[in-house]
């Protein structure tokens, strides 16, 4: 796992991050709000 460069892991963080931490929070939020 540690093949892929620290600079190509950033990249795409900053270019998924947004939509992955929302994707993933949102989910969260309605599963935490959904399953009560």
């Amino acid at each position: 796992m540690n093949d892929l460069p620290i600079d190509r892991f950033f990249s795409l963080l900053m270019l998924h991050g947004e939509s992955y931490v929302l994707h993933r929070f949102s989910r969260a939020n309605r599963s935490h709000f959904g399953t009560r």
